[in-house]
């Protein structure tokens, strides 16, 4: 049964791994761009994307991708604290107990403060060095030289000695810097030391103002990335939902640091429904006839003849139309639609269902067909007819009709003007 739930996992993991779509964007460090034309990539509902950037040299260069999906409607990484691997105040204090301590041996702490100073600003001069290096090309020879060098310094022969003793070095000033402090009310010697031991107090205090201002594993850490530098950067996966998927790509250098692009585009998804509105013009073939009474021109005077009126056989209308559709492509739509629109021939509101295809993302325009109905006057049972035609008594006014639902087919051009919708 474990095998058999493992095979299950290990088969599903594969199967979304693979099933990954890649979007590949190439990086002109000298124009600070993409080259692609995104308008040419196409996102599907639902489908999973992941975006590969190339032309990056890792070892300075990060970045930050931000994924959100939008309705169409009508109406920072943390930055790592060092680690200091056990090693604590009391430690180095006890070392220069201030009872036991001589003058002699506080100089010491003074030089030896100072050598470990001036190891972290080796540290930094040859990282510097390899990062302006690593602007102009990836040479993972150079990055081997520079760490080479700086292991000399700090007599080491792996990066994780390194990272301690340069942890070590930082928590040694932090220390030597109190100890001094400590010290000064107790010094009762001849001015000329007492002056020195204050001068060598200063420059502690000094370097460590400059030590707190600035991260030196920062610098290990870049050494030892440039070792194995890469030249792409995968997004993690996500998922294109929705109408429109909003990206935000930044490239930041790290080392500075410093944003060197800001990227941002919207990829409109296919594959999907939506549901839209839109307003435009309907021209059909429902229209209501007209009739006028005039006297029957015969010996008879008891009827009256039953007449239309020249009328428009076609009708214009303006109204509205409610579209589901499934997006074949990102600008065309299929689907169908409801509606009503109004006449203004004859003032009579009409109502519309049938299909439509919109073209378009931002600004569609839809091409629409379909059944309209509305009620339009027609003749009674009042009104007969003979071989001259329809008639009515004499007594008869107006010409008696009632409402009759009536149907047609509109052909319409329709406009709409979306926006997004969180």
């Amino acid at each position: 049964m474990k095998k058999l739930l493992m095979s299950i996992i290990i088969i599903a993991n594969v199967h979304f791994c693979f099933s990954q779509e890649i979007i590949d964007l190439h990086y002109d460090s000298k124009k600070k761009e993409f080259k692609e034309k995104t308008e040419s990539i196409k996102f599907k509902s639902g489908e999973t994307y992941q975006v590969k950037i190339h032309n990056v040299n890792t070892s300075y260069i990060s970045w930050k991708l931000e994924s959100k999906s939008y309705i169409l409607s009508s109406s920072t990484p943390d930055i790592i604290k060092p680690i200091f691997l056990g090693i604590t105040d009391e430690a180095l204090i006890s070392k220069y107990s201030l009872k036991k301590e001589s003058l002699v041996q506080l100089n010491k702490v003074y030089l030896r403060t100072i050598d470990y100073y001036n190891n972290l600003q080796a540290l930094k001069s040859n990282s510097d060095s390899l990062y302006k290096w690593n602007l102009k090309k990836i040479d993972t020879g150079k990055a081997d030289s520079i760490r080479n060098i700086v292991f000399g310094i700090y007599k080491v022969d792996s990066l994780l000695k390194l990272k301690r003793n340069v942890n070590l070095a930082i928590k040694y000033i932090e220390v030597a810097n109190e100890l001094f402090k400590a010290k000064m009310p107790e010094i009762n010697t001849d001015e000329l030391i007492k002056n020195k031991i204050i001068e060598n107090y200063a420059e502690i205090s000094y370097v460590l103002d400059i030590v707190k201002s600035d991260n030196y594993l920062k610098y290990v850490k870049f050494i030892e990335s440039s070792l194995k530098p890469q030249v792409t950067i995968m997004s993690e996966p996500f998922k294109a939902e929705k109408d429109v998927v909003d990206l935000k790509i930044t490239l930041i250098d790290n080392y500075k640091p410093d944003t060197l692009y800001n990227f941002s585009v919207s990829f409109y998804t296919h594959g999907n429904g939506s549901f839209d509105f839109s307003t435009g013009f309907f021209f059909n073939n429902l229209y209501e006839d007209s009739y006028y009474l005039e006297k029957r021109d015969t010996t008879v005077n008891s009827i009256k003849n039953v007449k239309e009126n020249d009328n428009c056989n076609f009708d214009v209308s303006f109204g509205a139309l409610g579209h589901y559709s499934y997006k074949i492509q990102n600008n065309i739509k299929l689907g169908i639609s409801m509606g009503a629109a109004l006449s203004p021939l004859d003032g009579k509101i009409r109502y519309l269902v049938g299909s439509s295809l919109l073209l378009g993302r931002n600004k569609q325009v839809g091409i629409n067909v379909g059944l309209i109905l509305a009620k339009m006057k027609a003749l009674n049972g009042e009104v007969k007819s003979d071989d001259e035609g329809n008639y009515v008594s004499k007594d008869v006014t107006s010409v008696p009709t009632y409402d009759k639902i009536n149907s047609g087919f509109y052909l319409g051009v329709t406009y709409n003007l979306i926006s997004k919708k969180k």
